[in-house]
């Protein structure tokens, strides 16, 4: 259950991911810097499952995880390993398909839940593996974005109106200011596939970026608190901003 986009910027690129989850799951810890071998790295971090969702290393190099959910549903795995094991995990890895790809083919992979795994390397061109409980599929977008993927617990298909709402919004003018407005787009009558979503028993939980603009490294964090009424069809309002700046 996530939204996540990746545009060009004047000297690198920078990558939305909105993180949605079940209510009952913990908040999530904000970012904070972390060893990797001899590299540097910022993530945030899951109290719950372990590992993360998002992670910008010192070369320049991002890692994502997102759900994906095939209709009809698979079976789920018998003793799952989490996801987020997977960022931590390609964190050691050069930032290219050649590493990348072998490896996560190489996961065990009946034992993780569908997902999509995402390399964005130095220069800003994006990489992703999907698993969908029977095989394993790798994509690339060519050149650097714009570019989206979105996903929900209801059903991706549900949740594909995202696609063309991001291009209408961002293809021709792909700024960083339209794209923090697409991440927190609400249709007021479809608030449970929106992308700043909310349901009964979910709604999304934060919005992270991951950027490079040239030598800086940054990433940003913000909670979405949720509804001070608990009403189920609006999200809360914002947190403060978490930066965090690789020097």
């Amino acid at each position: 259950m996530c939204t996540v986009s990746l545009i060009p910027v004047e000297g690198g690129y920078r990558l939305l991911h909105s993180r949605d989850e079940l209510r009952a799951r913990s908040p999530g810890a904000p970012p904070s810097e972390l060893a990797v071998g001899d590299r540097r790295a910022i993530a945030p971090r899951d109290p719950d499952a372990g590992g993360t969702w998002l992670a910008l290393r010192c070369d320049g190099a991002t890692f994502a995880i997102t759900n994906v959910n095939p209709e009809p549903a698979p079976s789920k795995p018998h003793a799952p390993i989490s996801r987020g094991s997977l960022v931590d995990g390609m964190l050691a890895l050069e930032p290219e398909p050649g590493a990348v790809g072998p490896w996560v083919r190489s996961r065990d992979l009946m034992r993780l839940a569908c997902f999509r795994a995402i390399l964005v390397e130095p220069a800003g061109r994006a990489w992703s593996w999907v698993w969908d409980g029977a095989s394993l599929a790798e994509e690339t977008t060519g050149e650097m974005g714009p570019v989206v993927w979105v996903s929900s617990g209801l059903g991706d298909s549900k949740v594909e109106p995202r696609v063309p709402l991001f291009a209408s919004m961002l293809a021709a003018d792909p700024t960083p200011e339209r794209q923090d407005a697409f991440h927190r787009h609400i249709w007021e009558d479809r608030p449970e596939i929106s992308v700043l979503m909310a349901r009964e028993d979910a709604r999304t939980v934060s919005i992270a970026s991951a950027e490079r603009v040239r030598d800086r490294l940054s990433m940003d964090y913000r909670e979405i608190h949720d509804h001070p009424e608990r009403r189920t069809d609006r999200p809360g309002p914002a947190g403060d901003l978490v930066r965090v700046v690789l020097a």
